[in-house]
């Protein structure tokens, strides 16, 4: 029996590559694209079905997003309180979501069940109705829920960054009560012929696949004709306002929500430098600003900063809220916390740490299982080869440097190039 001595640490050990979970890109009978995403030990299947709707306009994205939430609400062969029931009866769930110019709806079942749920999918999905009476009910609840936000410092900061980084009239903007004015049946219907037709679905499968899953969704979804489907249109161009700040007084506030961000349009390169270079300065817990601004200053509970993706456009944004008489003290150090990324080089503890923290959460990544799918979701659909992509996202993390680190920082990191929304008061 092995002794083992308790007042010595074990060994580090270095981590080991983990690769991208095997998937497979084909076609079902009609030319969709059909991606195939095997787990082992499983008997549950998730079945997305995803539509390609680019957002072009804000009416567009509005009537595509009420589209995808109303589809719960009925169809030709079942009305909503069987589609309730059936679900129930067989532990069956439907989730929306949208994602990068796409827009999904995934059934999750166990696979021995998919025979009795399937067909009501697939009618939920090409025959939807929509109730005037229940249409009302959600656009009473979605214009009730805007009034409410309109008193969160979070969303008024948040709707006040977009306009300063996108400009008037830009699809992106948060939406307004009178925005639902356009939507009715008739209008749903018409967006629904246009943007979840055939040729715009792909399907993704992930879990327990076997010959007769892949028959199934074939004789479901394979034997659909591609209809017309209108052109889409290119993105609006940005017009950024001039004004660095953007301030949004709210009466009494407490608390002051600060949004610092900018739009950036990284080469393949430098992409998952940037993101590592962004985990440094707010990406994780142990980051500068977390470090600088919630545990040496106190000024906030938490403070972070995202690098996110539009379906065209990426963006970083430092996001935060704190007591109103730090406001401008946290604009500060966010700002002295980037002049220190830009002009001096990382220190090698700093780095290690770093590296292992995104070593770790790269792992965790790639064995989700099932959750995998969210992934294959974002990336695959819009063209992007996730083994390649992962793969190198790990040579990255494994082999930057402090002078990669820096160089990155003097390009995206300027201060001086990020707009600043403000909701609260600044004292």
């Amino acid at each position: 029996m092995q002794i083992v001595d308790r007042t010595k640490a074990p060994a580090i050990h270095g981590i080991s590559y983990f690769p991208f979970p095997d998937y497979s890109v084909t076609k079902l009978g009609n030319g969709a694209k059909l991606v195939l995403h095997p787990v082992a030990d499983v008997e549950f299947t998730n079945i997305m079905v995803a539509f390609d709707a680019p957002v072009r306009q804000k009416s567009q994205r509005i009537l595509v997003q009420m589209v995808l939430s109303c589809l719960r609400n009925g169809s030709r062969q079942f009305s909503q309180k069987q589609i309730d029931s059936n679900l129930d009866f067989y532990g069956a769930t439907l989730s929306p979501m949208a994602g990068r110019g796409h827009y999904s709806i995934t059934l999750s079942a166990l696979t021995r069940v998919l025979p009795n749920v399937l067909p009501m999918f697939a009618d939920i999905i090409y025959n939807p109705i929509f109730p005037q009476k229940e249409l009302g009910i959600k656009l009473n609840n979605i214009r009730t829920s805007i009034k409410m936000a309109l008193l969160d410092v979070g969303y008024l900061a948040e709707k006040q960054k977009t306009f300063m980084l996108y400009g008037e009239g830009h699809p992106y903007l948060e939406n307004e009560i009178e925005d639902f004015d356009i939507v009715t049946p008739e209008a749903l219907v018409e967006t629904h012929r246009q943007y979840f037709s055939a040729s715009r679905m792909s399907v993704l499968v992930s879990g327990k696949i076997n010959s007769d899953v892949i028959s199934q969704i074939e004789q479901m979804f394979g034997s659909v004709a591609f209809s017309d489907s209108p052109a889409d249109l290119p993105l609006p161009a940005a017009h950024p306002v001039a004004d660095k700040l953007g301030f949004v007084p709210v009466k009494d506030a407490l608390q002051s929500d600060i949004e610092i961000a900018r739009t950036v349009n990284p080469a393949d390169d430098e992409l998952h430098q940037l993101s590592f270079t962004n985990v440094i300065f707010g990406g994780y817990f142990g980051s500068r600003l977390m470090s600088n601004i919630r545990e040496q200053k106190g000024y906030t509970y938490g403070i972070n900063s995202m690098f996110t993706t539009r379906h065209e456009v990426k963006e970083i944004n430092v996001s935060t809220e704190a007591d109103v008489k730090y406001t401008k003290a946290v604009m500060q150090e966010v700002e002295k916390e980037m002049d220190r990324l830009c002009n001096e080089l990382v220190g090698t503890d700093e780095l290690e740490e770093v590296r292992k923290y995104c070593q770790g959460e790269y792992i965790l990544a790639m064995s989700r299982g099932l959750q995998m799918q969210r992934t294959l979701f974002l990336y695959v659909l819009n063209g992007i080869d996730c083994k390649q992509f992962f793969d190198k996202r790990w040579q990255v993390i494994e082999s930057i440097t402090a002078d990669d680190v820096l160089k990155i920082a003097q390009k995206y990191f300027n201060y001086n190039d990020y707009k600043v929304a403000v909701a609260g008061q600044m004292e």
